[in-house]
């Protein structure tokens, strides 16, 4: 079973791993695309304000009504001045940017702003005709490691430069919260996952102690006949010459014990072709059978066993009331609890059936007066393979009896349950659908 957990956590977090993974590379390569958006719009921006504030008309797009046009200058720009004039002029914008004005007619480009950026003189100065050179308006230069924007104007082109960095950066940025967020979510899954996998386990576990605990019944159970047949058998030829009648002994002990195989092969059988009927609807394909006829039917044949066993029987049958089932369903069901009850109750008690309508149900109810069943073992007593406890499994049986009963009640939609306590005693409820009776005209 540790096996089996191990391989649940393994693969539960394989396929919580890649979800994650994928779900953060998808976030990761939005966030990229995000950053580059933000970058152009802002070196954008900073391109705005540039030729106007240098006396050039570069027939850039209309202001936008309401927008303040943008000062001019305090001093014309002259040879001389026009780098150290441009730096003062412009002081807006993100300081890792450089913006470069370029003049159409002479090809002279005035680097605009420089602010406190690591990117060199020389470094601009071989960046530029690469910037210029390419056929589109954003995009990176990775011979120089830079980013650059630029916009053409009617007398002169605008270029803002960035280092690679200025993305590289916040990418690393958001890998690493996501990383983060990443290792946190895989220790909350990982928890999770141990616990429900443990959680998950224990049906299969309880299923598994039964199974084994059940082959370790039935190979006793088949065991002891079997040894009873072998020994009598030895017993027969050990005394060939003996007349028939001074064996019927031996002869009867082993027909018995071969009957007690042949319930228990009857009871599994019966088991598996319930399960392979179990698709099949709830009451679908039934007629309207007669539970009256099925409850005295039972009660007839158990009179015999609670007289045998020094049990009163006690029954109070309602007559007419029909349920959508077959025959031999409502016999297995009314003589297996009957027969379940007078099996554990002590030598001079009494059992109770009865057998009333509620409403639109039919209700069948077995009564035990002595024999309890603990409260542990209530929600188990359905379970295929289960005996209760040791009081109960010095009893005849198999523990597939009352599992049988759950199996065929839940396949005619009726509900079948217990209730026992020390005042009460135990009481088999089986709840039907009342249908209406047959059409005997047909």
């Amino acid at each position: 079973m540790k096996q089996y957990r191990k391989r649940f956590v393994f693969i539960s977090m394989s396929l919580i791993s890649f979800v994650l993974l994928t779900v953060f590379i998808v976030l990761e390569i939005t966030a990229y695309y995000h950053h580059c958006s933000e970058l152009k719009s802002t070196m954008s921006h900073v391109l705005q304000p540039i030729s106007g504030r240098l006396g050039i008309d570069d027939a850039g797009p209309p202001a936008v009504p309401g927008d303040t046009p943008p000062a001019a200058p305090d001093a014309p720009l002259g040879p001389a001045n026009s780098k150290a004039q441009a730096q003062r002029l412009f002081r807006g914008g993100n300081s890792q940017i450089i913006t470069v004005l370029v003049k159409n007619d002479s090809n002279e480009h005035i680097i605009v702003s420089r602010e406190d950026s690591e990117i060199s003189d020389s470094e601009i100065q071989a960046a530029i005709p690469d910037a210029l050179a390419a056929d589109k308006s954003f995009g990176t230069l990775p011979d120089h490691n830079l980013i650059f924007y630029k916009e053409v104007g009617a007398n002169c082109m605008k270029i803002a430069l960035t280092q690679t960095s200025y993305i590289t950066q916040r990418v690393w940025r958001s890998i690493a919260t996501y990383g983060l967020i990443f290792l946190l979510s895989f220790a909350v899954f990982l928890f999770v996952t141990v616990r429900l996998s443990k959680f998950a386990s224990r049906p299969m576990e309880r299923a598994m102690q039964l199974e084994r605990r059940f082959v370790a019944d039935v190979s006793h159970d088949l065991k002891t006949p079997i040894t009873v047949i072998l020994a009598n058998n030895s017993i027969l030829k050990s005394n060939a010459n003996a007349a028939v009648a001074t064996q019927m002994q031996w002869v009867d002990s082993t027909e018995a014990a071969a009957k007690n195989m042949m319930h228990l092969i009857d009871e599994m059988l019966t088991l598996s072709s319930l399960d392979e009927c179990a698709a099949r609807t709830p009451g679908s394909g039934t007629d309207a059978v007669s539970l009256s006829s099925a409850a005295e039917k039972a009660e007839l044949q158990m009179e015999s066993i609670a007289y045998d066993r020094k049990i009163t029987l006690n029954a109070e049958i309602r007559d007419g009331l029909f349920v959508r089932a077959t025959a031999d369903d409502l016999d297995r069901i009314c003589s297996g609890l009957l027969e379940n009850a007078l099996k554990y109750e002590p030598a001079g008690s009494e059992v109770t059936m009865t057998l009333e309508a509620n409403k639109k149900k039919a209700v069948l109810s077995i009564r035990n007066r002595s024999s309890v069943i603990a409260e542990e073992e209530q929600p188990h007593i359905f379970e295929r393979f289960y005996r209760g406890d040791k009081a109960r499994d010095t009893k005849q049986g198999h523990g597939l009896g009352l599992p049988i009963i759950k199996q065929i009640t839940d396949l005619i939609g009726a509900a079948v349950s217990v209730r026992s306590t020390e005042t009460d005693g135990t009481t088999f409820r089986v709840e039907f659908d009342l249908a209406p009776p047959p059409d005997k005209s047909h």
